[in-house]
Formats: structure tokens, C-alpha cells, sequence
């Protein structure tokens, strides 16, 4: 540690600052306690059965125009006599000659759907049970590609998803430009529903799984045994929808094979079928508790932070660069506490829905660039205002790095769904790698910063230790701070790596039918709201603690005198901030 560094910390008593730390830890505690209470989960998961019909001639689809005399909420589900007849699910039919169609949610107060629900990831399940005569004939090429119990086949995917206001589908909903409410007796002029988004005939991966089979032996006695094989095929995720609002959705599936000339190809044999929809939903709980949350802090980091500006300039003749760093953090700290779930319900562009993360990754690059700097401060041999952008280079160029690389993996990972639901860099192939590398390595980077601020935090810690054993100098107030910044820094880490890994869970979940949510990951909420909360406490509390103490008897405006450590152990060393506090020998 040089001789010529100053550490300004505020000059409180040993009790009042006991009191202070004491509060600090409580009030990050108390945050993450309501938010297990008010906010325990962040998803739920619930699974939406099909129904299946099958077009008759050449009839696969259909358009409204003006009054019909069927209800229009009984057409969209394109099932009914002469259009598209019903299937059960005990009906022998092949997968390819069916239509899917799914409506959610359900008509219940707690399933519907709002501005603050922000997204659902949808998956789809097929289950089919593959008759004797399909599942025999094609016995070996069976048993040579149920080995492993599983089975990719490349399918063309066709998808619908639409919507319509709730309101438009209450029975006693007025008509538009009527006085009157509705009866169910009357002509609807043009159908509520519109079209969400829409593919056709595109490239997807059928994944399925051998649930039962039996032995050749078994197989082979057909006067005793009827062969059947059990298959669970899944598409996953099937569409990630941004941005909901109080609707009723409705969507629409048709799977396609891709090679007619295979020996045996799962959407052309005889089966019964049964589909589900599972689809995960963020709480509206949830960003409602993030919205108040924003505006709780945002005055308390305006004043922190015009109160440490104030005193820095009034203070001081030099800024150093871990203060400017600190101010920087308190205003990306500003720019994450604004309301984005607000403007995204008032203004419902998927587009907005990247503040959040945007934000994020600032907030942590700022927070980073100020952990390591502050730290190695108390590590340089030169003067203060030598130690620059330049002579932190290295440091800050690998963390604006590893800030680049999390942000082209937020743009890579959620940009298209942005544009169409049923678009994603998870599905299988080339696109999944690279996300799972952008995963993984954000994960990996994150954990060597931290390590490597641990190990920086420590050596100062144990170096202060060493040269001023004791509290006569008061380095004690320097190890709390930085004790601080370590915990803070640790819980952040944390977070980051946690949201990581939940969108592995959404998107890259193969039992996503059977255990949607794995790994309690519901609960992430809590650490979420926690995480804010401490970030909040965290910034504010090191612009109040940073600030600059007066120097003596003058008030509050007096020129500060640094606390000083230094293994030299001189009497008084000059700072550059120090000429303000000593007359100038020139008038003498």
C-alpha cells in the first residue's frame, strides 16, 4: 500500500458506525424476507389439453366474412361437422392428417392474462400409441433405432397463434357504437379474433422418447401379445410470447413429414393420439413487486447521489477515478430503477422489454469497474492523480470485454422472439450451441471476476491488518468497506449466474412436460427482488459512506483531511486535495 494514498471515508464515532452497519445488514435481510412473502413465486406452469380434427377434402382452413350463424368462439377451434371433423382420442388416425388446437387460458379469474405477466414459453407434447400392424412391420427398424430409448426426426412445423380482447367475448360485452349490452342472439359483425403471429412450413425437431416397448420374444408371439409401441414426442420451446395482454389466445398446429421414403416415420403411422400444451408464465405479482421497488429507491439513490457530489466538489480539487466510477455506478443504478413495466403496458412494443437486461448488464459493468478499481487504489505505489483511465487499463478493458459478450449473448438469446413468438436460438441445431457457449461462458466469466476480486479484496484486508493491527487509526472503517463491497459483490455474482440458468430451465428443459419448473426454479423471484433491493442499498450506502467528511471545526464545508493508511508510517504526507486545507507559502 503507497504512502501517498488517502482513503476518504466518513469519520463517524465507532458506536454510530456500528449502528450504521448494523442497519445496512438488517435492511438487506428485511428485503430479502418480503420478498419471500410477498412474491414466493416468479413462474407457474400449467398444461392445456388439444383438440384434434381432421380437414375433410381439401379444406385446411377458413376465413369469416360478415355473420354466420354458428358462434364464432365454437369456428376458431376449427373443429365441426364438414369442416374439419372432431377427433378423440381414441380414434386411429397419423399425426400429419390432424390439426392441434389449443386455447388458453381458461375462463378463470386466476389464469387470465395482463400487461404485467410480461411473457409466457410455450412447449408441445404429442403422445402416440402406435398400432400392432405399423409397430410389427416395422419391427427392425424399430428395435435399431429405439436402442437409446429416444428419436430425433426432422418434421415441417405450420403454427397459428391468435388473439382476442376479453372483453369482445363476454356474452354480455356491448357491441361497438351500441348503448345496449349484447345478447347472445346477435350478429357479430366482424370476428374479435386477429392474428398474433404465424409460420409456415418451417424446419423443427421432433423429439421422442420409447415410453414402453417389449422384448422380440413377446414381439415375435403374435397369437398372444399385440405389439404396441408408446411414444412421448415433444417441440420445445415451441414459442416465447412478449408483451400479453388481457386476451384469450388460441393457437393452431399442424406437423408435416419431411422424408416420405424412411421405413418408418412417426407421423405417418396408424396411432391414437393426445397433445398438451405446456406453457410457463411470469407472475404479474412478480413485476408489480419489481415496480414498486423501483420507486421506492429511486429518490433515496438522488439524494445519495447529489449529496456525494455535493461534498466531493466542495471538498475537493481532485476527483479520482474510483469516484467517478462510483457516481457512474449511482447513475446506471438511476437508468435500471426506471418503471419499464410501466411503458411496457402502456406502450406494448416487445422491443421495450430489452430495458431490463440493457440496464442490467450497465449496472454490472459499473459496479465492476468500481469493485476492482477502488481495490487495486489500495495497491498502486504512484500519486492519486496519476492513477487514470490509462493506468487502469488492463482491468477495464477485460471487464468492458466480458460486459460486450453479455450483451450480445441478451441480443443473440431474446432478439427473435421480438419479432415473431414462434422464432428462437434454442431449437435444435447449430443455434442451440451457440447459445448454450454464450450461457456457459458468461457463467464462466463471472466466476473468474469474482474469484479474482476476492483474492485483491482479501490481500488488502490482510495487508491493512498487518501494518495497522488494532483500531487506534481507524483502518477498521477501510476492511468494512471493503468486507462490504465483497459480500455485495458476491450476491450480485449470484444473481447474474441465477438468471443464467433459469433461462436454461425454460428453454432448454427436457422433461419441461413432466417438471416444467425444475429445480424450485420458481423461486428465483426471491433472490431477484433481494438482489434489487441490495444493489439499491448497496450503491446508496457507499455514496453516503464515500463522502467526504469535514476537516474540522468549519462545518460541514470545510476542506476534508483524508484518513490515511500507509505502511511508511509517517506523520502527515501532502495530498493534492490537501492544498486546499493548508495556506500557501506564498503568503507568507
Amino acid at each position: 500500500m503507497s504512502g501517498s494514498q488517502g482513503t476518504l471515508i466518513q469519520k463517524w464515532s465507532k458506536g454510530f458506525s456500528v449502528v450504521m452497519i448494523g442497519a445496512a445488514i438488517a435492511l438487506h435481510a428485511l428485503a430479502f424476507v418480503l420478498a419471500a412473502l410477498l412474491c414466493p413465486d416468479i413462474f407457474k406452469a400449467r398444461s392445456y389439453e388439444g383438440v384434434h380434427c381432421q380437414p375433410s377434402g381439401e379444406m385446411n382452413s377458413y376465413e369469416f366474412t360478415g355473420c354466420d350463424q354458428e358462434r364464432i368462439s365454437e369456428m376458431r377451434h376449427t373443429v365441426g361437422e364438414g369442416v374439419c371433423l372432431t377427433r378423440d382420442k381414441g380414434d386411429i388416425v397419423k399425426l400429419q392428417d390432424i390439426r392441434m388446437s389449443f386455447k388458453f387460458p381458461l375462463d378463470e379469474t386466476d389464469e387470465l392474462y395482463s400487461a404485467w405477466n410480461w411473457r409466457i414459453v410455450a412447449s408441445l407434447a404429442v403422445n402416440l400409441n402406435i398400432l400392432e400392424r405399423d409397430a410389427y412391420s416395422r419391427k427392425d427398424v424399430i428395435n435399431s433405432s429405439s436402442q437409446s430409448a429416444t428419436l430425433e426426426e426432422e418434421i415441417m412445423l405450420s403454427a397459428s397463434l391468435d388473439y382476442a380482447p376479453m372483453q369482445l367475448l363476454q356474452p354480455s360485452a356491448k357491441p361497438k357504437g351500441s348503448k345496449s349490452p349484447a345478447r347472445e342472439t346477435d350478429c357479430i359483425p366482424s370476428s374479435p379474433w386477429h392474428s398474433k403471429a404465424i409460420i409456415l412450413h418451417v424446419n423443427r425437431t421432433l423429439s421422442c422418447r420409447l415410453m414402453r416397448k417389449y422384448s422380440d420374444e413377446m414381439v415375435g408371439d403374435k397369437e398372444i401379445v399385440s405389439p404396441e409401441l408408446s411414444y412421448h414426442c415433444s417441440v420445445h420451446p415451441l414459442f416465447e410470447l412478449l408483451v400479453l395482454s388481457n386476451s384469450s389466445y388460441i393457437m393452431q398446429v399442424r406437423l408435416e413429414a419431411t422424408n416420405t421414403k424412411s421405413d418408418f416415420d412417426i407421423l405417418l403411422s396408424n396411432a391414437t393420439v393426445s397433445s398438451h400444451l405446456t406453457i410457463v408464465k411470469e407472475t404479474d405479482i412478480f413485476h408489480r413487486l419489481v415496480f414498486y421497488t423501483k420507486c421506492f429507491f429511486t429518490p433515496i439513490i438522488l439524494l445519495s447521489l447529489v449529496w456525494f457530489v455535493v461534498r466531493l466538489c466542495v471538498n475537493d480539487l481532485y476527483v479520482t477515478i474510483h469516484d467517478r466510477l462510483l457516481i457512474t455506478a449511482g447513475l446506471a443504478q438511476v437508468v435500471t430503477n426506471i418503471p419499464s413495466e410501466v411503458v411496457v403496458a402502456n406502450f406494448p412494443n416487445p422491443y421495450l422489454t430489452l430495458l431490463d437486461p440493457l440496464a442490467y448488464i450497465i449496472l454490472i459493468t459499473s459496479l465492476a469497474l468500481f469493485w476492482i478499481i477502488f481495490t487495486l487504489d489500495k495497491l498502486a505505489v504512484n500519486e492519486p492523480w496519476e492513477r487514470n483511465t490509462r493506468y487502469y487499463w488492463r482491468p477495464i478493458c477485460v471487464i468492458v470485454v466480458g460486459s460486450t459478450l453479455a450483451l450480445l449473448g441478451v441480443l443473440f438469446m431474446r432478439f427473435p422472439a421480438l419479432t415473431n413468438p414462434f422464432n428462437s436460438h434454442w431449437l435444435a441445431g447449430t443455434t442451440t450451441f451457440v447459445s448454450l457457449g454464450f450461457t456457459f461462458g458468461l457463467a464462466v466469466v463471472i466466476a473468474s471476476y469474482q474469484t479474482y476480486l476476492s483474492v485483491l479484496i482479501f490481500r488488502v484486508v490482510c495487508d491493512i491488518s498487518v501494518n495497522y493491527p488494532g483500531s487506534t487509526r481507524g483502518a477498521w472503517r477501510l476492511k468494512t468497506i471493503l468486507l462490504y463491497c465483497l459480500l455485495c459483490s458476491i450476491l450480485v455474482c449470484l444473481g447474474s449466474i441465477l438468471r443464467l440458468a433459469v433461462s436454461l430451465c425454460l428453454h432448454w428443459n427436457t422433461e419441461v412436460h413432466t417438471d416444467p419448473l425444475p429445480f424450485s426454479v420458481s423461486l428465483a423471484g426471491v433472490i431477484y427482488l433481494g438482489e434489487m433491493a441490495a444493489s439499491n442499498l448497496h450503491v446508496s450506502s457507499l455514496l453516503v459512506a464515500l463522502s467526504r467528511s469535514p476537516g474540522g471545526p468549519g462545518g460541514w464545508y470545510t476542506p476534508v483531511r483524508p484518513v490515511m493508511y500507509s505502511p511508511a508510517r509517517r506523520g502527515e504526507q501532502l495530498h493534492l486535495w490537501d492544498l486546499s486545507a493548508h495556506s500557501s507559502p506564498l503568503h507568507k
